[in-house]
């Protein structure tokens, strides 16, 4: 893969943005944004590292003006060597994960944010913790 892997279109109306992440979350270039520093709201910030882990990751990023901007993210997440992560693990399944978010920036200064994410554990999550319910996190950010 390149060193980018997004693309976009400035010129349509909402400044429609789609992204597929490849699988290892080192081989994109990411930056500060939603979906390129941690993988997944749920499963980045909870039971996952970037280590030992194939993520595949689709985003669709949509901005109606300078402020605002909101999309969508689907991950799948897979693991590497499952019996890395606890050795009664034989699944490579970790979960599968959907993400939205909104953006408003009123000015240089301020910005706040909204994220509202799903996951749904896959069979190493069961395996590993004993854990079979959905994950459902939401959050409110001002910086």
């Amino acid at each position: 893969m390149g060193s980018t892997c997004t693309t976009s279109a400035p010129t349509l109306p909402l400044s429609p943005a789609f992204r597929v992440f490849p699988s290892r979350p080192s081989t994109c270039a990411g930056g500060y944004d939603w979906g390129t520093w941690s993988q997944g709201e749920n499963a980045g910030e909870y039971f996952v590292s970037n280590s030992n882990l194939i993520s595949h990751q689709v985003r669709l990023h949509l901005a109606p003006s300078e402020e605002i901007g909101t999309g969508l993210i689907f991950y799948r997440f897979l693991l590497d060597q499952p019996a890395s992560l606890a050795s009664s693990v034989t699944s490579s399944n970790l979960a599968s994960e959907l993400d939205w978010y909104t953006d408003w920036k009123p000015n240089a200064h301020f910005s706040f944010s909204l994220i509202v994410a799903w996951a749904k554990p896959g069979e190493a999550v069961v395996q590993a913790y004993g854990r079979t319910q959905d994950f459902l996190y939401g959050m409110i950010f001002a910086a």
